[in-house]
């Protein structure tokens, strides 16, 4: 059989470009044991291999990059923006400048109101914040990479926004080069499955006898603009703030222990970037407090010629400064090595599943109590720690 079958199911991304490429609609994404999507072929395969031709896993990564890679810390002057996204902003303000000046439709990840999480386009400025915040769940891209061929056949310009392995799903899917197409990939840890993250929703949904409104992985704060706060708002008005330490979802996701099997054997978790610019938490914030301190912050890699005249043209949007690559792909860890299979993945995420969360809290979030100072310092507004901060400056230099 010439089709997907002969990919290892270990390698597979994900990322539907075989679905989207069959030319007889024979493929569809099923859910395996453990609740991630994977290609299944229908007895109406015709055998002529496009979906071979089109499958990341089945090719070697391939990144266009220019040299010398121009890599910023930074944040969005653009308060308002920013503020709904998880870090500093970048791919909402490169939405909002292409949306505005160049009409362009714009692909992101969305979480809809029944937490399933997939890829969708959006044209109009006021939908941006669909696509802002981190969701630690895989993306169902669905049908947006010939949705994203077809306005880019017409002329129209594109911007995609996802993980390395969907970016490069989308430019194999492609086949050809567009120069109105602009991709971002996000610096990714891996990905735990959207069956999971909706079994995990109706377990605090049961535990608190309500529906849920609303789950933030990402939640900014008076008290805290980095975000690794999660949010949870209840039917009867009631909302749950927790640190990952005290979300067995997110716990287990920060740990690495719940993610797609390709992901430990990522061949993107390095500085061959699929994307024109790459974007995340920035590694090496710590080597520089004097920038922006207590802002959240991003760190952006340029990697092509396109994403340096893209730049060039809205920087002035933000707040950066250079930093040093080597430096940052060395605290990030994600950018030089992927993470290590965890012995007990399969049990855990099979527990995941059958929705065993109460005994995951038991066997995995941590005992340990938060000490007094860091309880004290939670609790102090980032408006009272700048003042301080310029007071120690201040005082430092005289």
């Amino acid at each position: 059989m010439k089709n997907i079958t002969e990919i290892n199911k270990d390698t597979c991304v994900g990322c539907g470009a075989c679905v989207q490429s069959c030319p007889v609609a024979c493929i569809r994404m099923s859910l395996d044991g453990y609740g991630f999507l994977y290609p299944q072929i229908g007895d109406s395969c015709i055998n002529c291999g496009k979906c071979l031709t089109v499958c990341p896993a089945a090719r070697e990564s391939a990144a266009d990059e220019c040299q010398d890679k121009p890599c910023y810390i930074l944040t969005a002057k653009n308060k308002i923006l920013e503020d709904k996204s998880a870090s500093g902003g970048f791919c909402a303000i490169l939405a909002d400048y292409y949306i505005d000046k160049f009409d362009a439709v714009v692909f992101g990840c969305v979480m809809d109101d029944s937490f399933e999480v997939c890829h969708q386009a959006i044209t109009h400025r006021e939908d941006i914040y669909k696509i802002q915040g981190s969701k630690y769940v895989q993306s169902n891209t669905l049908n947006t990479y010939k949705e994203a061929q077809d306005y880019l056949n017409t002329g129209r310009c594109v911007l995609y926004m996802a993980t390395p392995c969907q970016i490069a799903g989308l430019k194999t899917f492609l086949t050809k080069r567009y120069e109105n197409l602009i991709t971002v990939d996000i610096i990714c840890h891996g990905v735990p499955s959207s069956k999971a993250f909706q079994l995990y929703i109706k377990h605090l949904s049961d535990t608190n006898k309500t529906a849920i409104l609303e789950y933030k992985f990402r939640n900014k704060t008076c008290y805290d603009r980095t975000g690794f706060i999660s949010k949870t708002k209840y039917n009867r008005g009631k909302t749950v703030y927790k640190r990952p330490s005290e979300d067995i979802y997110f716990y287990l996701f920060s740990k690495g222990k719940s993610y797609r099997k390709s992901c430990y054997n990522c061949q993107y978790a390095c500085l061959a970037r699929q994307g024109d610019f790459t974007c995340g938490d920035c590694g090496s914030r710590s080597l520089y407090n004097d920038f922006m301190p207590y802002e959240a912050v991003s760190s952006l890699i340029l990697n092509t010629e396109k994403a340096i005249s893209i730049w060039n043209e809205i920087k002035a949007l933000f707040e950066y400064i250079q930093i040093d690559l080597k430096t940052e792909a060395l605290k990030n860890k994600q950018l030089h090595e992927c993470t290590a299979l965890p012995s007990d993945r399969d049990v855990l995420c099979k527990a995941m599943i059958n929705s065993q969360w109460n005994e995951l809290k038991v066997k995995y979030l941590p005992k340990n109590k938060i000490s007094f100072f860091k309880t004290i310092s939670e609790r102090i507004p980032i408006s009272v720690k700048k003042i301080i901060c310029r007071l120690m400056l201040k005082d430092s230099k005289k």
